[in-house]
């Protein structure tokens, strides 16, 4: 490197950078690297050192010759060997910068020295040029007379002869230096560069502090600092490859090439927002792009730009991957929630209009377990101071069959203990209940369940009516939330069985206060087949007033009644209890229907109530079939056989209650062998969807269907079931049929 030695392989004279020429530039350029005032050496794609100048000795504190043929990264602290053949390996996938990083440099006994490290790509020479290795093993371009070019006095023979030994440089051959190369640090190849220049320079201390923010910002972070090229379309990194740029672009280096990656759905607004880049403006997208996994990854995409004879975008990528499914989540979790939301609403309006206890606890144990991903549920009332499955026609698990009937009060069970404190208990695994409540041990033998969470259901005053338990088969960890909604569905489902509870004694009592006002035995005779049915209203659990009754009377005559009481209620029934007592009173004493209206009629005037009834009254002649009526506003009888049916209207009064002198008048039908007669209260025929001529085309359908097959008890049981006003009235219905040919009854 003095000027008088032999061939330095085309880099210590004329050649120190590939691609000069030394015809024209002599020994300027290697004199210059020489004695550039910045530290700088030259390696091949291999990382050996084929030359370093005086600075970069000065400031390592080794001599240059003994560098050659050493790994340069070797020449760092160990903990930044990695990061420098990361550096190296991409300065040599394109010319150019290969960015820079702030890397430590080993010094002989004495402490690191922190040196910004910065790689440049050099380009393959022109094809005049040999490789550095091929001239470094003798094999360079020779003159005319057959020595090797030189830039001193002596000249190598081409053949036998050597260069100086002390100015020789080695080849790039692994193993000729100080360290060993990477698997994979040698990927020049034809067309890539074949060496590099290493720069070392003391950083500036503002320019340290960034760089060091830099790289902690970077530094095993989403992030990745960038550059592109818009005149060449190249792409790099401004410190040195990132671990998110190799998951993302690999080696490619090229724009076209990492395009390639991005979502089909958003390649067209990155590269329409690319285009106005080259128009002078910032960039900015967010974007999905697959990386060399093959994973998809949601980026968000900043740049600068920065104008000048090479214009660039200079700027910031973020993995937002994990926010983008954050969001994704949050999304789904409010879609999730509000879904739970409106079917918790639904579930709770059917516990507050549930009429029985097996529908609220059949809520509890089927439709609300859903919303809490468990596998099963059950609930057990307290019943006579024991815990009872319910809904009793609930198939039982072998482990609730040991529970059922056991004490409420044994607290040595979680249900018991339940019952007892009216605290929840919650257990995400087996071990856990076991450690709580051993005696429980042998009932978790026969459930193949894992986690639990058993609840009271409070009614008034806090007492505690059972428990409703839910269980997994996986373990669950019941969240603050789920344990609030468990509790307030069991608090709702207390209140729904207290409420069914009240509502079916007084259902009991109000069927028990109408079946005293009902005759509770109905004659029978031998002519005649008769057939009754009372059917309270659904629309609510009340008395109710309409009736029915079969009064024996002498002469081998029986009298037929059905009647409707306005209203509903005690009242009402208490009404229907007085007409019909007065109608048996009146019935027994006179023998025209008219007459036994009109008193009935009197009588309630006298009273001085205000109420009314519709009702039909008619005497029948068993020996002749002669019916005698007298209608008070009652639906018209209808009478029917297997050839038809027809309506019979007789003349009809007020009804009773409403004028007190009033004559009812008297028709008369007679009733053949065979026929079936039919009287009923407005409820079975009448409604606000029904009109009562479609409702008593209907029955008179059923009266013809089956006035042969059947009899008037199934008659009967068959006007029940169509009802075809439906059940928000009450309804009496009386048949009757001349007994003979075709009777069954």
């Amino acid at each position: 490197m003095n000027g008088t030695t032999g061939s330095t392989g085309g880099f210590a004279g004329s050649s120190a950078v590939p691609g000069a020429d030394p015809a024209r530039s002599g020994d300027h350029v290697g004199a210059a690297f020489r004695h550039a005032p910045i530290a700088m050496l030259v390696a091949d794609s291999g990382g050996h050192i084929l030359e370093a100048n005086g600075a970069f000795g000065a400031v390592a504190d080794r001599a240059p010759a003994s560098l050659r043929g050493r790994c340069w990264p070797e020449l760092l602290a160990e903990g930044d060997r990695a990061t420098a053949w990361d550096l190296h390996r991409d300065a040599l996938s394109s010319a150019g910068s290969g960015g820079s990083r702030v890397l430590r440099l080993d010094i002989p006994g004495g402490a690191p020295l922190r040196m910004v490290v910065e790689l440049r790509g050099l380009a393959s020479p022109h094809s005049s040029q040999r490789s550095p290795g091929d001239t470094a093993n003798g094999s360079g371009d020779g003159d005319g007379d057959g020595s090797a070019h030189g830039s001193g006095n002596g000249n190598a023979a081409a053949s036998g002869g050597s260069a100086d030994p002390a100015h020789s440089v080695p080849s790039a051959r692994s193993g000729d230096g100080g360290g060993d190369t990477p698997a994979g640090a040698d990927i020049g190849g034809d067309g890539d560069p074949t060496a590099v220049a290493v720069l070392f320079r003391e950083p500036l201390p503002d320019e340290e502090t960034l760089r060091v923010i830099t790289e902690l910002r970077t530094e095993n972070s989403g992030a990745v600092l960038w550059t592109l090229d818009l005149r060449t379309g190249r792409l790099g990194e401004l410190f040195g490859p990132s671990p998110l740029g190799r998951m993302l672009s690999d080696d490619a280096r090229d724009l076209e090439d990492c395009l390639a990656r991005v979502h089909r759905d958003d390649i067209a607004r990155v590269r329409d927002a690319l285009e106005a880049s080259h128009q002078g403006r910032d960039y900015e997208q967010r974007f999905r792009m697959f990386d060399r996994t093959g994973e998809e990854r949601s980026l968000h995409a900043r740049a600068r730009f920065v104008d000048g004879e090479r214009p660039r975008l200079i700027g910031i990528i973020d993995d937002v991957t994990e926010h983008v499914q954050l969001v994704r989540r949050l999304a789904d979790r409010r879609r999730i929630e509000a879904a739970q939301g409106r079917q918790v609403t639904e579930l709770a309006a059917k516990l507050v209009s549930a009429t029985t206890i097996d529908e609220v606890t059949g809520l509890l144990t089927d439709e609300f377990v859903p919303i809490f991903g468990g596998t099963s549920a059950h609930v057990m009332l307290v019943v006579d101071g024991a815990l009872r499955a319910s809904p009793a026609s609930s198939r039982k698990s072998e482990a609730i069959a040991m529970i059922d009937g056991r004490d409420a009060a044994d607290t040595a069970y979680p249900m018991g203990a339940v019952v007892q404190d009216r605290q929840p208990r919650f257990f995400e695994s087996r071990a856990e209940a076991v450690e709580r409540f051993p005696a429980a041990a042998e009932i978790l033998h026969h459930t193949s369940a894992q986690s639990w969470a058993t609840v009271p259901i409070f009614g008034d005053r806090r007492v505690a009516l059972g428990v409703w338990q839910v269980a997994w088969n996986q373990p669950h960890h019941a969240t603050p939330d789920e344990r609030a909604l468990m509790l307030t569905l069991a608090g709702l489902a207390g209140q729904a069985l207290q409420r069914v509870s009240r509502q079916q004694a007084e259902l009991e009592l109000a069927d028990a206060m109408q079946r005293r006002m009902l005759p509770p035995l109905i004659p029978g005779f031998a002519a005649l087949d008769i057939a009754v049915r009372y059917l309270p209203a659904r629309a609510g659990w009340r008395v109710c007033g309409d009736f029915y009754d079969v009064i024996k009377l002498p002469d081998d005559k029986v009298g037929l009644v059905v009647g409707d009481v306005q209203g509903h209620g005690v009242e009402a029934a208490a009404a229907m209890g007085q007409i019909r007592v007065a109608f048996r009173a009146y019935a027994t004493n006179q023998s025209d229907p008219g007459t036994v209206l009109a008193e009935t009629n009197r009588l309630l005037g006298e009273t001085g109530e205000i109420v009314f009834a519709t009702c039909g009254y008619l005497v029948l002649d068993l020996a002749s079939g002669e019916m005698q009526a007298a209608w008070a506003g009652q639906p018209p009888a209808v009478i029917g056989t297997a050839d038809g049916f027809e309506l019979w209207e007789p003349e009809t009064g007020p009804p009773v209650g409403v004028e007190a002198d009033v004559k009812y008048p008297v028709s008369t039908r007679r009733l053949r062998v065979g026929e079936c007669l039919l009287v009923c209260s407005d409820g079975l025929v009448e409604s606000s969807e029904c009109t009562m001529d479609d409702g008593l085309e209907q029955v008179g359908v059923v009266l013809r269907d089956q006035a042969d097959s059947v009899g008037v008890q199934g008659i009967a049981s068959a006007l029940t079931e169509l009802v075809p006003a439906g059940r928000g009235d009450d309804i009496a219905i009386l048949v009757v049929r001349m007994a003979g040919a075709g009777s069954r009854d």
